[in-house]
């Protein structure tokens, strides 16, 4: 790692920015130059998060143009801690199904200091029985599709909404490895549920890596994709706004 020279550390302010998703090959080359110039003080992967210190808010600006939304703080904050905000500031609350996962998702969410102000309820639904008894998931679903499957996690994601009063949630269910893949579901695929009532998209997702990188990336994932749909949907209420002030 670079240690930074030349530079006052008691006056100028320290960027700790984080990064989900890109390879860490990736932001290396990208800031290669910063980093022989001295501007980025430290650079290191916690998978699946890239954690990148600089005082330079153009190494940050860098960032933020090369990998937009994937950028998730300055501040160093947890991810799970932006989620947070974003639902703590908009007066949201949040629930969680889970299978591959394991509670992955709520342990997570609930590391968070102050988590209680949101989170209603998490469930591990770990098998197809759990599925139906707690989630009220379709047995025709599970009988046609298959418990990794949209329709799946759908209707698992609707289930916790109902059984909790949130307003959003996620949903999990896949094959983490290293058994049980077929060759239309190999191993490492995911179907995650994310969104607000009656507002949620689903994913199909193939991760690469061994059991315990699948269940984490999944799980990050899972809240990724709730924090980009808030922020989609707080985008689209200012859009609103400002095409009314203009009428």
């Amino acid at each position: 790692m670079t240690r930074m020279m030349g530079i006052n550390r008691d006056t100028d302010a320290m960027f700790s920015t984080c990064l989900l998703g890109p390879l860490y090959e990736d932001v290396v080359d990208r800031m290669r130059e910063s980093i022989k110039q001295g501007l980025v003080d430290r650079l290191w992967e916690e998978f699946p998060v890239i954690h990148l210190d600089t005082r330079s808010p153009e190494v940050v600006e860098q960032l933020r143009q090369r990998f937009g939304n994937a950028v998730f703080t300055t501040t160093g904050e947890a991810f799970a801690g932006v989620l947070g905000d974003i639902l703590r500031e908009r007066g949201l609350t949040l629930a969680t199904a889970e299978s591959c996962t394991g509670g992955l998702v709520g342990d997570m969410v609930t590391d968070v200091p102050g988590s209680s102000d949101y989170f209603l309820l998490g469930v591990v639904s770990y098998s197809n029985h759990a599925k139906q008894a707690v989630l009220g998931v379709d047995p025709k679903f599970l009988k046609q599709y298959g418990a990794v499957s949209e329709p799946v996690v759908r209707g698992m994601l609707t289930g916790v909404l109902q059984l909790s009063g949130a307003d959003c949630g996620v949903a999990i269910s896949g094959i983490a490895g290293p058994s049980g893949g077929s060759p239309e579901k190999p191993v490492g695929t995911v179907y995650i549920a994310a969104g607000c009532k009656g507002q949620a998209e689903v994913m199909r997702y193939q991760f690469p890596y061994d059991r315990r990188k699948n269940k984490v990336i999944s799980a990050y994932t899972a809240l990724d994709m709730l924090r980009r749909h808030l922020m989609a949907q707080k985008r689209e209420d200012t859009d609103v706004v400002a095409t009314q002030n203009t009428d």
